[in-house]
């Protein structure tokens, strides 16, 4: 499977990132993750979905990358409860089974990623044997 992602047409999906502070920091994120995924994931299992997760992870990576730049962020994590007169706010203990679910998390390009990862990788798989068996 072949990563056919460009900054062009990430840019036309995601014209919020399509800004002078965010196209070089969104630039540097497709680069990087189409070198990441290359090294790490085995492509052809997303299919034609791969583009489509370069460019969710990338706009995921863009937007925690250009808040911490324009000192936009804050603590960071899930927010699990706010006070308003207050001023309390608590965060979602990150979980220690899964971190990468819980950054992408951080997002909601990340969260749709995760779900689309769930979605290929979380089907049985059949290999051979009594199909009652593997389904039951």
């Amino acid at each position: 499977m072949q990563i056919t992602a460009n900054i062009n047409d990430f840019l036309v999906l995601y014209p919020q990132f399509n800004t002078d502070a965010l196209r070089p920091i969104a630039t540097f994120c497709l680069d990087d993750t189409i070198i990441w995924a290359k090294c790490n994931w085995d492509l052809p299992r997303f299919g034609a979905r791969i583009n489509s997760i370069i460019y969710l992870l990338t706009a995921h990576r863009t937007l925690l990358s250009g808040t911490a730049q324009t000192g936009q962020a804050g603590q960071g994590g899930q927010v699990a409860s706010a006070n308003v007169d207050g001023v309390s706010i608590s965060y979602v203990q990150m979980p220690a089974k899964d971190a990468f679910s819980y950054w992408l998390s951080l997002s909601p390009y990340g969260i749709e990623l995760c779900a689309m990862l769930e979605m290929i990788s979380g089907l049985p798989s059949y290999i051979g044997g009594s199909f009652e068996r593997v389904f039951s």
